[in-house]
């Protein structure tokens, strides 16, 4: 699973990102529609460059780290599903 670089795994319901942190080359990660709250999971992703959060109940915002190396992050806050 090193060697993964692109992840989506849209509305599937998931809420917890901590395996998530063994992903080391991953660059881009799509999450939207699911029940994400914390992001600091991905603070430990040091290739993230695109993350797609959309529709999460977020409760953080980024971390500094995840902030300074991420080149974008799109995260529409709301709970309905724009379908």
């Amino acid at each position: 699973m090193a060697g993964i670089t692109y992840l989506r795994s849209v509305y599937t319901n998931i809420s917890n990102l901590d395996s998530i942190k063994c992903l080391n080359n991953l660059e881009y990660l799509e999450l939207a529609g699911n029940q994400i709250e914390d992001l600091g999971p991905l603070a430990d992703l040091p290739k993230l460059q695109l993350l797609d959060l959309d529709y999460n109940p977020l409760s953080d915002s980024l971390s500094p780290e995840l902030d300074d190396h991420l080149g974008f992050c799109h995260t529409e806050r709301g709970p309905e599903s724009p379908m």
